[in-house]
């Protein structure tokens, strides 16, 4: 289903969704290998919900914010298959933080601040 996304992006594995036919990590092979997440619609998806994925999909890629993952690319498959590629963000990821243990409040403070202020800026 998702193959033909398979010359632009290397496909590495699927990760567990419940709001998309599917998710699956990957690479740019146009971007220097750069990590992605693809989020994509099959080709039986609705026409209705696909429209409306790729409208948020061209909106997202007008987003342009430290705070939010940037978007490697958009579209449909010449089989139907609508996608959305994110590139995603270098650092520490928020599961590995909480796995050191306890944050300060100030620390904490960072972190929630830094989200609100990427909520603030998309809204």
């Amino acid at each position: 289903m998702i193959e033909a996304l398979a010359n632009r992006f290397a496909l590495e594995r699927p990760l567990p969704t419940a709001d998309v036919s599917g998710l699956v990590r990957g690479t740019d092979r146009e971007d220097a290998g750069r990590a992605v997440d693809i989020a994509y619609l099959g080709a039986s998806t609705g026409s209705a919900i696909k429209e409306r994925f790729l409208e948020r999909a061209a909106a997202l890629a007008k987003v342009k914010n430290a705070g939010i993952a940037t978007t490697a690319g958009h579209g449909s498959t010449e089989d139907g298959v609508c996608f959305l590629a994110m590139y995603r963000p270098e650092g520490e990821s928020l599961d590995t933080r909480i796995a050191r243990g306890a944050m300060t409040l100030e620390g904490l403070a960072k972190v929630i601040d830094r989200v609100l202020a990427a909520l603030d800026f998309a809204h």
